[in-house]
């Protein structure tokens, strides 16, 4: 619903037009002029989707317009990896600032914040003489 609710917001400019005027290309329109990221426009294109078999189902529309939105292929984007300066200095924080060593160990571990918080003493693992943690949620 949070989702749905972000993505309704950019359809602003659609809010006065009566729903069985508009087009697919009026939803493009706003999915295009969009300022966020794919995600943020897939969640459009299926409240949109919504609404139409809302619309359809009570005889305001008779086709789904959201089927024929494109959500255009978003380049990939890759941020800067941390430096082992970077790292150090998050090394040198541990004992000066809370969850600091919390931070440190996930610049190895690779996990997210809520994996690293759900991790639990039977995780970690000594096995054929190499010690490793099984979790994580992907």
């Amino acid at each position: 619903m949070n989702g749905h609710r972000a993505a309704m917001a950019y359809f602003k400019d659609l809010w006065d037009v009566p729903f069985a005027r508009l087009s697919a290309d009026d939803l493009q329109d706003c999915i295009d002029a969009c300022p966020k990221g794919k995600r943020t426009r897939e969640n459009m294109k299926s409240l949109g989707k919504r609404l139409y078999e809302y619309a359809i189902g009570r005889k305001i529309a008779t086709i789904n317009c959201a089927d024929y939105v494109y959500i255009p292929k978003e380049t990939e984007r890759r941020r800067a990896p941390l430096l082992a300066t970077h790292v150090e200095r998050i090394r040198q924080q541990i004992g000066k600032y809370p969850m600091a060593d919390y931070v440190y160990c996930m610049c190895y571990l690779g996990f997210r914040p809520n994996e690293m918080l759900q991790l639990e003493k039977d995780d970690f693992r000594h096995q054929d003489g190499v010690d490793f943690l099984v979790g994580g949620f992907k």
